[in-house]
């Protein structure tokens, strides 16, 4: 019983060196947890990026895909970001994409 108590201290010890070696060498982590906006004034100090794609009519089905694309990848750069911004995607009414 004691043994196996030892063990996973030693483990649970081991995993926050790693950890700790980690983040002394810059490593962020996929999953950070993001800064909520709970309130308006929190709400302000965010940086906003609107993506506009009410131009969607002047592209053909490989560009909106590609475009598609793109803005997943932002999002995931984004919530990766030690300082994510607050992103918005506008359609226009006649949108090919919803």
């Amino acid at each position: 019983m004691e043994l196996t108590t030892l063990c996973r201290e030693q483990r649970k010890r081991k995993k926050l060196e790693h950890k700790e070696k980690l983040a002394s060498q810059g490593y962020v982590p996929k999953r950070l947890k993001l800064e909520k906006i709970t309130n308006k004034h929190n709400f302000e100090k965010l940086i906003h990026v609107t993506i506009d794609c009410a131009f969607d009519h002047l592209m053909s089905n490989k560009d909106i895909k590609k475009l598609g694309k793109q803005i997943a990848w932002c999002y995931k750069e984004n919530r990766r970001s030690r300082q994510p911004v607050q992103v918005s995607i506008k359609f226009s009414k006649a949108s090919n994409l919803c």
